[in-house]
């Protein structure tokens, strides 16, 4: 059975969004909104780290422990001597809940996976002919796992385990933004390190930014508003793409949306999860535990 949560009580969600928000009045709103945006916006205080926590909260998680998911499309580059090698399109999806903790802190289980498609023929890609190396390469499909994040006011907290334990990580939050009712926020994380073998240093920049309302954030009665976000990254070769002395690097460029219920989710992804991961898919709230 397909989840389903709301993001806002008094807000339509799903595909048809749009035209149901202009029909209820969403326009009439918008056409408003001005008047009090300055106003709203001068409650909010990015400078100030609670709300820059509450910013960053609310536009990337919830304030509550209903589950919620993300999803993002994009391309995957080479980028070689400043030039862009298209490889593959970027299908990331993402289940999410969030939990208070004390001093307001709070933790988040995080369950994301991605599917990659093939440029022309819109195929989900389960090898990969490399252009640069000439290489055909398995696509990698990691399990469906949860990971648990923890943040304070200042950005992630919690001790990189595994392959990260050894890498110096800067995952600060901000800094943030409004101009009228609009609000942005960063989430970057960069991770640094020294290569081993003879391998060049390892370098990972994902860079975030969280956008959405600023009257959404202030209103306690809409504890997961909607938002959007862009990311990229700019990082070294992924071992498995088996690039050897390829000089260059691995970029990104994506966006997304935050959305209540996997029905809302992109169609490729979707299928893409039912047919990899139906336990998952049956259960997300069991997921997001294990």
């Amino acid at each position: 059975m397909a989840l389903r949560s709301t993001i806002a009580t008094d807000r339509p969600s799903g595909p048809d969004f749009n035209r149901r928000w202009l029909l209820g009045g969403g326009l009439a709103a918008a056409i408003a909104a001005p008047i009090g945006a300055r106003a709203t916006a001068a409650r909010l205080g990015p400078l100030r780290p609670a709300d820059l926590s509450l910013i960053f909260r609310k536009l990337a998680y919830a304030m509550d422990e209903r589950i919620g998911f993300w999803w993002l499309k994009g391309r995957r580059f080479a980028l070689v001597d400043t030039a862009l090698v298209p490889l593959w399109d970027m299908h990331i999806g993402a289940a999410f809940q969030t939990k208070s903790l004390s001093e307001g802190q709070f933790k988040v289980s995080f369950l994301q996976t991605s599917f990659y498609s093939d440029l022309a023929s819109g195929e989900c890609l389960r090898t990969f002919e490399n252009p640069l190396t000439h290489r055909t390469v398995d696509i990698p499909c990691p399990p469906a796992t949860a990971t648990r994040l923890t943040y304070d006011a200042q950005g992630r907290t919690d001790t990189p385990t595994g392959s990260l334990a050894n890498l110096a990580r800067d995952a600060r939050i901000g800094p943030a933004g409004i101009q009228g009712d609009d609000v942005w926020v960063e989430g970057n994380i960069l991770l640094s390190g020294p290569g081993v073998a003879g391998r060049r240093a390892i370098r990972v920049n994902d860079l975030t930014t969280y956008f959405g309302s600023a009257r959404d954030i202030l209103d306690t009665d809409l504890p997961m508003p909607l938002a959007g976000q862009m990311f990229s990254d700019i990082n070294i070769w992924p071992p498995w793409l088996q690039m050897g002395d390829q000089k260059g690097d691995y970029f990104s460029r994506c966006y997304g949306r935050k959305v209540a219920s996997f029905d809302a989710m992109p169609t490729f992804w979707r299928q893409s999860m039912l047919a990899a991961f139906p336990g998952v898919t049956a259960n997300f709230a069991k997921a997001l535990q294990e």
